[in-house]
């Protein structure tokens, strides 16, 4: 298929690892986008099941794609940057490998962008389920609206539209010389908040284009690792204190309730060294909000203040109460 030249080259990058199975259907959705003047660079972070050489079959069908591999195992968030570097379109966005794309997805992406002269255009997705089902994440319409910078991050902050994925989003690729991606749990929410800071105009359209594949065996529906949630209960501080610096969000209950969300899991586990020193660097982070004003519900103070207070008492109570009531998930948690 010839490339339209008239509009400007979209680069799409996608990381590749372990997937050979879904990666025709992904690729077809993009060989077929009604916006043609892209290219698309597969990044194979040195699988084991034979997905880049299908990734170099597929590639070799049209022009536009192409297959890169990494010299060893770095991880999604290594593996993008390379693939950013490695593109030379004016825009670039982001598809992982076991999803796929609407085919007006680009198109869409690029007149929502484009209408509204911002420097990154945010859509809606379905989440797309194994037996062929799929509902949108956010309520979808068909309607564009420009946002401010601010604007945008408190709505990423509140799940109001926009959320913390890549794969939904079109973005002046310049925008990522300033923030280059690097491998680290939730690397997608580690970086937004800063691109949406170095953008201009941003706009969003709810109309739901791309869809995210929920497979039992993905990354998203990993067992509980203390660490790791750890690490995303710090990305909500840190976009918090961003919030509140920068443009003077205040009030925001994200760090007490995050916070007590992961001390609830942290009860059921072992109260290990490692453990509680990941409840002491919790409990440090939710005690700087002890004396802003902050809309709770009852339930969430008490959970707040047994928690930071009775941690032992409350940690007991909770474990018999998964163990009683929540069984399967307590197992779940506990590995």
């Amino acid at each position: 298929m010839k490339a339209n030249t008239e509009t400007p080259l979209i680069s799409v990058v996608i990381p590749v690892y372990n997937v050979k199975e879904y990666i025709e259907r992904g690729f077809q959705s993009l060989r077929n986008q009604t916006y043609s003047n892209i290219e698309v660079i597969y990044v194979d972070d040195c699988s084991t099941d034979g997905s880049f050489e299908e990734c170099i079959r597929l590639c070799a069908t049209d022009p536009r794609f192409k297959a890169l591999r990494m010299v060893q195992n770095s991880g999604a968030g290594n593996t993008r940057q390379y693939g950013i570097e490695q593109a030379t379109g004016t825009y670039v966005g982001f598809v992982d490998a076991d999803d796929f794309a609407d085919p007006d997805m680009y198109t869409i992406l690029y007149h929502t962008l484009t209408e509204h002269q911002a420097d990154i255009a945010c859509a809606n997705a379905y989440y797309e389920y194994e037996d062929g089902s799929r509902k949108p994440i956010f309520p979808p319409s068909t309607q564009s609206v420009l946002l401010s910078t601010k604007e945008a991050i408190v709505r990423m902050h509140h799940k109001q539209g926009i959320g913390y994925s890549l794969w939904d989003k079109l973005f002046r690729r310049d925008l990522w010389l300033k923030h280059p991606m690097r491998t680290q749990p939730f690397e997608d929410h580690a970086v937004l908040p800063y691109l949406f800071q170095s953008a201009q105009r941003i706009a969003l359209c709810s109309q739901p284009l791309y869809h995210y594949v929920q497979r039992q065996g993905s990354l998203m529906h990993s067992k509980f690792n203390a660490q790791k949630e750890f690490a995303a209960f710090m990305l909500f501080y840190h976009e918090t204190r961003l919030l509140e610096q920068e443009y003077g969000v205040i009030g925001l209950n994200t760090v007490v309730r995050k916070g007590v969300h992961y001390l609830n899991h942290l009860c059921v586990l072992p109260l290990n060294q490692e453990h509680l020193s990941l409840y002491q660097q919790t409990v440090e982070r939710m005690h700087e909000y002890d004396h802003l004003p902050m809309k709770m519900g009852l339930i969430l103070r008490l959970k707040r203040y047994f928690l930071l207070h009775h941690y032992n008492a409350y940690r007991k109570g909770y474990i018999l109460f998964m163990k009683t009531f929540k069984r399967r998930r307590y197992n779940e948690l506990n590995g």
